[in-house]
């Protein structure tokens, strides 16, 4: 960080004099703003987002099916894990949007926004619960919390609290080809997957889960590196 800020450090204390520069480590660089916290829970956060959406079932199959866990409640289970994955990168999300807020003093206008937000997700599950039952339960939540999200960033982007810029768009482009490459190799693999890994017998559901998420990774991070690199792109904030 200090390399980061050290023409800063020079011009505003000329006066000082730097006689020792210890390294950090860099989980410590990371807290210490080293990268943009918003965009790196972005990056981390995609797939399992993709996952919960196009996998969900293989993943409630791998990790539950077993016992007194059967079929029925594991094909309830699975839409209740892809209407909350619906609302993951929200969730997330919204601590580094109010981040935004707390820089400035404004502890009031997030706890409007969520009672604002829980109103809404209230609402969705009176009108959800007898149609969708308990996935609409899960639905309405993911709905409250994109709502949380993008009324903290319209708010925060109105007062330029938050300012997007031309590096942010093509980071959000390379995540979305990205992601969308995942969900596409997920989706036609799934099937033939599944007749392989049947082949297995016992520990045919997490074979199945196991071949399916590690496909699914390399199908995210391949593209992902490749255009990072060919758009020299930086987790580094612009100064």
């Amino acid at each position: 960080m200090f390399v980061r800020d050290r023409e800063r450090f020079a011009r505003e204390f000329p006066e000082w004099q730097v006689r020792v520069i210890e390294p950090m480590m860099p989980f410590r660089y990371v807290l210490s703003g080293g990268v943009s916290l918003l965009l790196l829970l972005f990056v981390l956060n995609v797939p399992i987002f993709v996952a919960f959406l196009t996998i969900a079932d293989p993943i409630i199959r791998g990790v539950y099916l077993r016992g007194n866990f059967t079929e029925a409640a594991a094909a309830l289970s699975s839409s209740v894990l892809a209407a909350y994955g619906f609302g993951l990168l929200a969730i997330v999300l919204i601590r580094a949007a109010v981040a935004s807020f707390l820089a400035q003093g404004d502890t009031k206008t997030p706890m409007y926004v969520s009672l604002s937000a829980v109103a809404v997700n209230v609402a969705m599950k009176i009108a959800l619960y007898e149609k969708l039952g308990i996935s609409g339960l899960a639905f309405a939540t993911a709905v409250g919390a994109w709502i949380n999200f993008g009324l903290l960033v319209a708010l925060a982007m109105a007062r330029d609290w938050m300012s997007p810029d031309a590096e942010l768009g093509r980071w959000l482009a390379v995540i979305a080809v990205s992601a969308l490459l995942m969900a596409m190799i997920l989706h036609l693999a799934g099937p033939i997957i599944h007749e392989a890994s049947a082949r297995f017998g016992v520990g045919q559901n997490e074979t199945e889960l196991a071949i399916l998420a590690l496909s699914g990774l390399f199908a995210y991070l391949a593209p992902l590196f490749v255009l990072v690199r060919g758009l020299h792109l930086s987790l580094r904030p612009k100064q």
